[in-house]
């Protein structure tokens, strides 16, 4: 309702939900249209990170900051602060990796995902 609403809070924050396949309203329709977020229906993805930048020197190895993600040419790319929020589920993840192998690789650090309730749940023994 916030993002639908508030002017500066989608000012501030759009760039932080991504879209999961929903076709774009274009220039005119997203300035003219409902404003909502991308995917409102089912899944919503997004990010928790407001910019990554380096500290220091750049490294030498090809690597680029493209929003959330730290992208190693030959390597693969690690994704940092991930949030999914589904009709019953929220996800948290710190970091995952996909890396570039054309065998798979992937791995995910620092999840946390909750579903409404609480563990244990509060009738258990009784």
């Amino acid at each position: 309702k916030t993002f639908e609403e508030d002017g500066d809070f989608r000012k501030q924050y759009s760039s932080l939900f991504f879209p999961t396949g929903e076709e774009s309203k274009g220039l005119l329709g997203g300035l003219l249209g409902k404003h909502q977020i991308p995917q409102a229906k089912g899944t919503i993805f997004g990010t928790i990170v407001t910019g990554l930048e380096w500290e220091g020197q750049r490294p030498d190895r090809p690597t680029e900051i493209k929003g959330n993600q730290l992208v190693i040419e030959g390597i693969g790319t690690i994704y940092f602060g991930e949030i999914f929020i589904e009709e019953n589920l929220r996800r948290l993840t710190l970091v995952r990796f996909q890396l570039g192998s054309p065998h798979g690789g992937e791995g995910s650090a620092v999840e946390a995902v909750a579903n409404g309730g609480s563990w244990p749940p509060a009738d258990i023994g009784n």
